[in-house]
């Protein structure tokens, strides 16, 4: 009987530590991903930067952090980080700023306009 829990025991463990360790290989690949997609976009606004065309630079780096932003958002627990909350406001101004006519804003721009309306943020 007792050799029948330590087995039972022992392979409940190895498979909680096996399923600790593909979870964190899964969420370390993910981070990569998100770090490629950013060195695209700050090294596309870098070029842009230089060569002058600091217009597309700026139009770049925006569609970033709106992208960014609504992921952060859409979700229940990092909505509510003392990060997001602390620059939440920063955003609005600018966005109430620079963002220009609501007919030329992309779906990711609208998505964005929502959840800062439905998070209080916006009016």
């Amino acid at each position: 009987m007792k050799l029948k829990w330590l087995i039972n025991t022992t392979l409940v463990a190895i498979s909680i530590a096996l399923a600790f360790h593909i979870g964190n290989q899964m969420g370390i690949e993910r981070t990569k991903g998100l770090c490629r997609g950013t060195l695209v976009t700050d090294l596309s606004a870098l070029q842009n930067i230089r060569t002058g065309n600091v217009t597309e630079a700026v139009s770049s780096i925006e569609k970033h952090c709106y992208s960014d932003t609504v992921i952060l958002l859409e979700s229940p627990k990092w909505k509510k980080s003392v990060a997001v909350q602390t620059f939440m406001p920063e955003l609005v101004a600018y966005r109430t700023h620079f963002s220009g006519s609501a007919t030329n804003w992309s779906p990711t721009e609208v998505r964005l306009e929502q959840l800062l309306k439905d998070g209080g943020w916006k009016k």
